[in-house]
């Protein structure tokens, strides 16, 4: 057997501390690993130090390649798209006849693509990979070939220095790979471990992927965001696509400069959605202080202060820009009783410039009785801020307030993300199920602190899992906000 298994790679695009991208990923990999009369035995080590999933992935492959071939005509479609997702990993120069003769009679989609990544290891089969991307075949078939030619060889940096990396990966390459929105696609590509929901968007996996070839990646955001615009791509990609723009502003301005303008265009969609993606990050198209344009710019933001979809978005906007017109809609959420998020209190606490104006409602909030937690909140924001330390005989009764009700502080969200981390393998966790649904339902009143969504989803999880009392206590879940998010 003249194989090597990139184990490395499955590390460096899933990271470290993963025990999987999500279930059904999980279930297939364990389902290939019976069929192939294996068995996976997790490291006994710390948390920080598990590399679960690439060792799950790892012991299928030590099946060796003509065990995983002869899988790949298995009746089942999950265990076909976990093998074609396995010898995308395994260098093997037996492999591309074998995967270009079982294309010809793969039905299924999903297994299509993984096998065209697959493919893609060897140099031999990329010229044949873009004649797919070139040709009039279904989009799926398209996207799968220009999805290969991205996914490998496997070069994965967080953002990739040279500007001009990814020049080598064509226009025909870049447009096929929006096909992404077409409906025959997506959930094809949700079938496999690289954009499966549970770990992640696709549109944010595929992005995420294209930030190792900034010139290709400036390219194919230009065209999603003109997609955007005219309603080509779904309106809540906006905050993600947005988003990445911005980053590739930050890293590298030459190549995103173009973007500027396609992104502005966008705070006057018709749809909320995509407005409010638009609005996220638009501070990085606004222009400098002393910019002709600025004002312009910021005359458009002012015009979302009159949409509810887009006003706390566009106040924060006008906040972090120094604009006077975040001042009445700040004083109006300051006199409104419902408790602060935590992206309020950041944002109050950026209006620190402003507290002339906004410091006599922020102490009148302070003096009425509210949920301990919302005055910590509030605290927090305005500590900072010019005069605050002068307010002495309002900072002096709510201390005393405070001081009364010490017992209605509610533990940290992240302690409760820590200890559900460590103990949601244990032995019998799983039939607790009347501590983990109120557990649950604390979450879901405090969606607002970060990371309960993360502690919901984990939840969730222990309580649609089957209980095994008496079964083995296997690695340790997520630690902390860095775990399968």
């Amino acid at each position: 057997m003249n194989q090597h298994f990139g184990w490395h790679w499955v590390l460096v695009e899933f990271g470290e501390m993963v025990d999987e991208p999500g279930a059904v990923s999980s279930t297939s990999i364990d389902l290939l690993t019976e069929e192939l009369g294996l068995r996976h035995i997790p490291r006994d080590v710390p948390r920080h130090e598990s590399t679960e999933w690439p060792d799950r992935v790892r012991t299928a492959a030590a099946a060796g390649q003509p065990a995983l071939l002869a899988r790949l005509d298995h009746p089942s479609p999950a265990i076909r798209r976990i093998v074609a997702f396995v010898l995308s990993y395994v260098d093997d120069p037996v492999l591309p006849p074998a995967l270009r003769d079982h294309l010809e009679r793969e039905p299924d989609a999903a297994t299509r693509i993984a096998s065209l990544v697959a493919l893609a290891q060897f140099e031999e089969e990329r010229e044949f990979l873009r004649t797919l991307v070139a040709g009039d075949g279904p989009p799926v078939e398209r996207f799968g070939a220009a999805y290969a030619l991205l996914m490998r060889p496997a070069d994965l940096s967080f953002v990739a220095e040279d500007p001009a990396a990814g020049e080598g990966l064509g226009d025909e390459v870049v447009e096929a790979l929006t096909l992404v929105v077409h409906e025959e696609v997506e959930p094809r590509l949700e079938e496999l471990p690289w954009m499966e929901p549970d770990w992640d968007s696709t549109v944010s996996a595929l992005s995420g992927r294209l930030r190792s070839f900034p010139h290709a990646w400036a390219r194919w955001l230009a065209r999603m965001t003109r997609m955007l615009a005219t309603g080509d791509c779904p309106a809540e990609w906006s905050t993600i696509i947005c988003g990445e723009a911005a980053m590739l502003a930050r890293h590298h301005p030459a190549q995103a400069a173009p973007l500027g303008p396609l992104v502005r265009e966008l705070l006057a969609h018709p749809a909320s959605a995509v407005r409010r993606g638009a609005l996220r990050d638009i501070g990085t198209w606004l222009g400098e202080p002393g910019d002709p344009l600025l004002a312009a710019h910021l005359d458009r933001v002012a015009r979302s202060l009159d949409d509810s979809e887009t006003a706390a978005l566009a106040v924060d906007v006008l906040v972090r820009q120094g604009d006077g017109r975040c001042v009445p809609p700040l004083r109006l959420r300051l006199a409104d009783p419902a408790p602060l998020t935590h992206e309020e209190q950041e944002m109050l606490s950026a209006a620190a410039p402003f507290a002339g104006s906004l410091l006599p409602d922020a102490l009148s909030r302070l003096a009425v009785p509210a949920p301990v937690n919302d005055t910590w909140t509030l605290l927090g924001a305005i500590q900072r801020w010019p005069g605050v330390a002068g307010a002495r005989p309002e900072l002096l009764r709510s201390r005393e307030e405070m001081e009364r009700r010490m017992d209605e502080w509610p533990a940290p969200v992240n302690d409760t993300w820590t200890l559900l981390g460590a103990i949601q393998r244990w032995p019998g966790v799983a039939g607790a199920r009347p501590e983990l649904l109120r557990s649950r339902e604390e979450m879901e009143r405090r969606m607002d602190e970060w990371p309960a969504p993360l502690v919901l989803k984990l939840l969730t999880s222990i309580l649609d899992r089957p209980d095994r009392p008496d079964g083995p206590a296997g690695p340790a879940g997520p630690a902390g906000p860095a775990g399968n998010a």
